[in-house]
């Protein structure tokens, strides 16, 4: 397995090489149903495989009234 690293919100992190945004959303833990993935500056789906170097923003939903 070779390691590739990406920039999550502002932070260098190791990743496996061809890792898709849900599989990052799962090892973290994060509902993929409450946010959306931002690579290089574009929306992104969550099959999206990620390269080395992205930069991937996680951005959540706030719901209020």
């Amino acid at each position: 397995m070779i390691n590739m690293i990406i920039c999550l919100n502002d932070k260098e992190r190791k990743i496996s090489d061809n890792i898709s945004i849900l599989e990052v959303f799962e090892q973290l833990k994060i509902n993929s149903d409450s946010v959306v993935a931002v690579v290089n500056g574009s929306i992104e789906k969550k099959d999206y495989i990620l390269r080395d170097n992205d930069r991937l923003d996680i951005i959540t939903f706030i719901g209020g009234g």
